[in-house]
C-alpha cells in the first residue's frame, strides 16, 4: 500500500505541473535552421525532409524503430480513403524517394504521349499496393516538364510506377498530399490530404512517448530534430512549443509512468486471452455451441458462428485456435490493439461486422470471395439496415461493412475490464442474441456467397 499512495502522490504533482504548461521558454535554433535552408529554396528543403521521412518509415533501415513510425504512417491515412490493407506484417514493405512514374498519359487533347515524372516518396508492398506521397512545404503542384498538367494528377494518371504497371498491384493504389496546412489540396481527386502537423503530433510524438526508452538514443534525437525542423519549415513552433516540456514531464515522472503502465499492460495481456472464455459465461449453452470467441490474438478479436471461418481450400470450417491465414471468413470483431486508445482514453468500444480481406499468404480465390460477399451484403442493405441496433450503421467499405461504437459505462464498475466486457456483452447481445433476423441476414450473404465460391 505504501508504494501505491507514493505513486498516487507523484501523480498528484504531475497534474499540478501538466495544467501549467501553457507557456515554455524560448528553444535553441534547429539545424536545419542554422545551415539555412533557404539556401536552397524549396526544393531542399523537400528533398531534406522527404530523405528523413524515408529513412524512418522504412523498416529495414538501422534506426532501431522496425516497422513502429510505418504502422502509425498507415494508421493515420486519412478516413475518407481508409487504407484497407492488412498490416500484419509490414517487414517486405519498401520505401523508396524519387520514383519514377511514367505511362501513356493525355497531353491536353485526345494524343497520347509517353510523359515521364518522379514522384517524391513511394511505399510499397510488391505485387500487393503501392502508396505514392507528393510532399510540399511552400508553393504548390508544378507543371510537369512537356505534360500540361499538374504533378498529382499526372501521377495518378500514369501506368507505371518504378517500371511496374500499375495493374501488377492486385490489391490497392494510394495518393497522399503532404503539404503545411489544413487547407491545402491536391489538384488530382484520387490524392487524399495530410498536413505536416498531423506527422509530428499524431505520428512521430506518439512513437516518442510510447518508445523512447527502448529507441537508441540517436534516432530518438534525430526524431525530436526532424518534429522540430518540420515546424520550423511549417511555421508550426508556436503550436509544438509545449511538447518539449511535456515530454521533460514524461522524463522526470518515468519510473512512476512505467510501473503504473507495466501494470496496466499485464492486466490488458490476461484480458487478451481471457475475453472469450469470459463472455461465454454470460451466454446460454446454443449460443456457446453455435458461436466461437476467438481471444488470444493482440489485436483481431472475431466472434463468428462456427461455419462463418472455413479453409479456402479445403472449404472445411476452422476451430477457435487454429491459426491458417488462407481463409473464407466473415465475423463480428472489436479489435483490442488497434482501438486501445479509443477504449482507455475515450471509454468507447469499436465493434464491427468485417469481410475480412486477402493478405499476402491467401490466394486469388479470395478476393473473389471477398468481391461476392460485398455484392450479396450490398444487395441485402435496405433489410440488414432495417435490423440494425440503434449504435450500428452501414459504412460503405468492402471490409468494415457495419461499425457500432458502445460507450465503456467505467463509472459503474470498480474494475476496467468488467466494464470493457459489459459493452462487448452488450454489443455482441444487440447484434446477435436479441437480434436473430440480423444474423440470419448475414448468414443468406455469407451462405449464397460460399455457394457461388463452390
Amino acid at each position: 500500500m505504501s508504494r501505491n499512495r507514493d505513486i498516487r502522490q507523484e501523480f498528484e504533482r504531475f497534474a499540478q505541473r501538466y495544467s501549467t504548461l501553457e507557456t515554455v521558454p524560448e528553444t535553441p535554433r534547429t539545424l536545419l535552421d542554422v545551415i539555412e535552408h533557404s539556401l536552397g529554396t524549396q526544393e531542399k528543403a523537400e528533398v531534406y525532409a522527404t530523405r528523413l521521412l524515408r529513412y524512418f518509415l522504412d523498416p529495414s533501415e538501422s534506426h532501431g524503430l522496425d516497422d513502429i513510425l510505418l504502422r502509425q504512417f498507415i494508421e493515420l491515412f486519412p478516413e475518407e480513403s481508409a487504407f484497407q490493407e492488412d498490416r500484419t506484417d509490414l517487414s517486405d514493405v519498401t520505401v523508396e524517394t524519387e520514383v519514377k512514374v511514367n505511362g501513356a498519359a493525355k497531353l491536353g487533347g485526345t494524343r497520347e504521349s509517353d510523359r515521364t515524372g518522379y514522384v517524391d516518396l513511394v511505399v510499397s508492398l510488391p505485387a500487393e499496393w503501392f502508396l505514392m506521397v507528393e510532399v510540399k512545404f511552400y508553393a504548390g503542384e508544378n507543371n510537369l516538364t512537356g505534360d500540361r498538367r499538374p504533378q498529382t494528377e499526372f501521377y495518378q494518371a500514369a501506368t507505371h510506377v518504378d517500371g511496374v504497371d500499375k495493374d501488377n498491384y492486385e490489391s490497392g493504389e494510394y495518393y497522399l498530399y503532404l503539404h503545411p496546412n489544413d487547407t491545402a489540396q491536391a489538384t488530382a481527386d484520387g490524392f487524399e490530404s495530410m498536413a505536416w502537423s498531423t506527422v509530428t503530433s499524431e505520428i512521430i510524438a506518439p512513437v516518442l512517448a510510447d518508445h523512447s526508452p527502448r529507441l537508441p538514443q540517436r534516432t530518438v534525437n534525430q526524431l525530436h530534430e526532424f518534429t522540430d525542423d518540420i515546424e520550423d519549415l511549417t511555421g508550426m513552433s508556436e503550436e509544438s512549443a509545449n511538447r518539449q516540456e511535456k515530454i521533460e514531464l514524461y522524463i522526470d515522472h518515468y519510473d512512476a509512468i512505467s510501473d503504473v503502465q507495466s501494470t496496466f499492460e499485464g492486466r490488458w495481456e490476461e484480458f487478451t486471452n481471457e475475453w472469450g472464455d469470459l463472455l461465454a459465461e454470460t451466454c446460454s449453452d446454443s449460443i456457446r455451441n453455435e458461436w466461437i470467441f476467438r481471444d488470444g490474438t493482440d489485436d483481431w478479436a472475431f466472434l463468428f458462428k462456427h461455419d462463418w471461418w472455413r479453409d479456402a481450400e479445403t472449404l472445411e470450417p476452422l476451430g477457435r485456435t487454429e491459426t491458417n491465414n488462407n481463409t473464407l471468413r466473415v465475423g463480428f470483431l472489436h479489435r483490442l490493439e488497434h482501438n486501445r486508445d479509443l477504449a482507455v482514453g475515450d471509454r468507447e468500444l469499436k465493434f464491427y461486422f468485417r469481410n475480412t480481406p486477402p493478405n499476402r499468404h491467401t490466394t486469388s480465390g479470395d478476393t473473389n470471395f471477398r468481391d461476392e460477399f460485398v455484392a450479396n451484403f450490398e444487395a441485402r442493405t435496405d433489410s440488414i439496415g432495417d435490423e440494425l441496433p440503434e449504435a450500428a450503421y452501414l459504412t460503405g467499405n468492402m471490409h468494415n461493412v457495419i461499425e457500432a461504437t458502445y460507450d465503456i459505462p467505467v463509472a459503474e464498475y470498480d474494475d476496467y475490464f468488467e466494464a470493457y466486457l459489459s459493452a462487448l456483452n452488450t454489443a455482441f447481445n444487440e447484434h446477435v442474441i436479441e437480434n436473430p433476423q440480423l444474423v440470419a441476414e448475414l448468414e443468406d450473404a455469407y451462405s449464397e456467397t460460399l455457394e457461388n465460391f463452390r
